[in-house]
């Protein structure tokens, strides 16, 4: 199987982006599919997910017509559409990461990766970051993105690629985020 990888570019794309999403929030997957493979937390609007596009293509992964998987690039212009993330935003203004504030870097979040369920573990999650990378570092020192503490799966495979995680949120009931930092 082919697997090409590019920037997300069309309408019809974003679209397909839009629906792996929704399969893969935790309100549509049973808590054994949330623990063995993992779930994507935020939920974008059509006009949203096109407006970050705009501003930073995201990168796509197609197999035959079929999308893949996606990474969301996202600047840190649609932090305030987040407000779910803002205490961490916040917090990025006190963090160091190897001896230097987070926002005295230039960066750029992930604002989500997913892998459709028919292709994981053909290496789809570690080449999107990889051509994240690519179209990226020559503009950002880092690559800034958060994951829930409940999702292990993801957790690890954000380290693999070369995540650091650089703070851990944790409120009262358990939940929280993880704040994790890649040095392009």
């Amino acid at each position: 199987m082919s697997i090409e990888y590019s920037l997300l570019n069309s309408t019809a794309a974003l679209a397909q982006v839009l629906a792996l999403q929704q399969a893969n929030l935790p309100r549509n997957l049973s808590e054994a599919q949330k623990a063995s493979q993992g779930f994507v937390t935020l939920e974008h609007n059509f006009g949203l997910l096109a407006r970050m596009n705009t501003a930073s293509p995201s990168i796509i992964a197609t197999a035959e017509g079929d999308l893949a998987g996606y990474c969301l690039a996202m600047t840190r212009d649609f932090e305030m559409d987040f407000p779910v993330l803002e205490p961490m935003f916040s917090l990025m203004q006190q963090i160091s990461f190897k001896g230097k504030i987070i926002t005295d870097y230039t960066y750029m979040h992930c604002g989500q990766i997913c892998v459709a369920e028919k292709y994981r573990g053909l290496g789809v999650f570690d080449k999107l970051y990889q051509e994240l990378q690519h179209v990226y570092s020559s503009e950002f020192e880092l690559l800034i993105t958060y994951v829930s503490r409940q999702n292990p799966r993801s957790i690890k495979a954000h380290q693999r690629v070369g995540f650091e995680i650089v703070h851990e949120e944790i409120k009262e009931d358990g939940t929280g985020w993880y704040m994790i930092a890649w040095d392009f």
